[in-house]
């Protein structure tokens, strides 16, 4: 059985979500690649741009695992080249925060 709670739906008896507070981007990315599992000499094509970093309102954990699917897709863009990098931009705007993926092919 189905219902609806708090903005999603949930199967009853499953573990809640974790709570909403505010966190900042840079820290949930740092983390992100900190945890990453990566493969040898992958860690030494991203370059990371984290110092004008912005808070956000979620799920840390959340973040993370998109984090984590980003990073997967670079890398697999990255390494089906045989070559070139990739960049991680935090860009703070006014009304509308960015997360910039960007690597010398054609897009990720």
């Amino acid at each position: 059985m189905w219902r609806f709670r708090t903005s999603r739906l949930t199967k009853r008896g499953a573990t809640p979500a974790p709570p909403v507070r505010f966190f900042t981007a840079a820290e949930c990315i740092g983390t992100a690649v900190d945890r990453y599992q990566f493969k040898r000499g992958e860690s030494d094509k991203i370059r990371l741009e984290l110092d004008k970093g912005f808070y956000f309102r979620g799920t840390g954990s959340r973040f993370i695992y998109v984090m984590f699917s980003q990073l997967k897709n670079s890398l697999y863009s990255v390494n089906s080249a045989l070559k070139g990098d990739f960049s991680i931009v935090l860009k703070p705007y006014k009304g509308a925060n960015m997360i910039v993926f960007r690597d010398a092919r054609k897009g990720i």
